[in-house]
């Protein structure tokens, strides 16, 4: 199998090159469209050779060879889309930039009608379903995370690789990716939970069940993001580590701990890690879409 040339859209913290790992997929070059810092500065640091392109509304401006490309992947911002959100669809600004992945993808298409793609998005209204099923001309495979990790995590795939599987349950439940360790840290406070709970109907995580999905606002939207019981806490719960919420996205621990900012290596802060993370894919599904590229090529 030949070494692919990889367009990634979205990039984040390249989960994408962490599935293509391991899913046997060998990567000749990676170039990444991204433009938060810290996201780069976590790519460089575990993929150094990553080619980043920036803002990808300069898609036109890029110095690649756009005929040697195999592959575009990516997640356009989902902020408009999400139930959670404040439901402007395709019409909010960070969401319209599905259309410019679609440009891009017919930019491809146009060059070599074979193109593989494959794009992920969070589960949105009917009408805005039909509009990327009406511009990547397929409908979506609807995964939820679960059967892979600890975190029910329901999420959209549109892509041309043949051949996905969908992965077995691993029966994951909270309890298998707690760190004793972290009990001694990331507590709540009393006047923390109370205020969690005037503002807003919130109920604790069972560690004898599944997490709800990580949101990148993590750390300053609790109520909408997993907390656990913690018997060293003075209100009885803590946050998920950074480890912990990595380990939900299904990525190697401690990935997004370092980050290489032009040149200069340093430890991220934990809160643009929960946002990070919380961004991201969860790999081991995106692993088994990949899988495909093997058989196919």
């Amino acid at each position: 199998m030949k070494k692919l040339n990889v367009l990634s859209l979205f990039d984040g913290i390249s989960c994408g090159q962490v599935a293509l790992q391991r899913a046997g997929i060998e990567v000749n070059k990676y170039y990444a469209s991204e433009i938060e810092q810290h996201p780069i500065a976590i790519t460089q640091y575990n993929f150094p050779d990553t080619i980043q392109l920036g803002d990808i509304n300069n898609w036109r401006e890029w110095d690649i060879d756009w005929n040697s490309i195999d592959i575009v992947i990516g997640g356009s911002p989902c902020q408009g889309l999400t139930f959670a959100g404040k439901k402007l669809q395709l019409e909010d600004p960070r969401s319209k930039l599905f259309f410019v992945y679609i440009d891009i993808l017919n930019h491809l298409r146009n060059i070599n009608p074979d193109i593989k793609f494959f794009l992920e998005n969070v589960k949105m209204n009917s009408e805005s379903e039909a509009k990327f099923n009406e511009l990547t001309g397929y409908n979506p495979y609807k995964v939820n995370s679960n059967l892979v990790s600890a975190q029910n995590r329901q999420r959209n795939y549109w892509t041309n690789i043949k051949d996905f599987n969908m992965p077995k349950d691993r029966n994951k439940l909270v309890k298998d990716i707690i760190r004793q360790e972290d009990n001694d840290k990331y507590h709540l406070s009393v006047k923390h939970l109370q205020a969690f709970h005037k503002s807003y109907n919130w109920k604790s995580t069972s560690v004898d069940g599944k997490s709800p999905t990580l949101m990148a606002s993590y750390y300053k939207q609790p109520p909408h993001s997993p907390y656990i019981p913690c018997e060293e806490s003075e209100s009885g719960y803590r946050m998920f580590s950074p480890v912990e919420c990595e380990r939900l996205q299904t990525l190697p621990d401690d990935y997004t701990k370092y980050g290489d900012y032009d040149g200069t290596v340093k430890e991220v802060v934990k809160t643009n890690r929960y946002k990070a993370i919380g961004n991201g894919w969860t790999v081991d599904i995106i692993t088994e879409f990949f899988k495909g590229l093997k058989e196919n090529n």
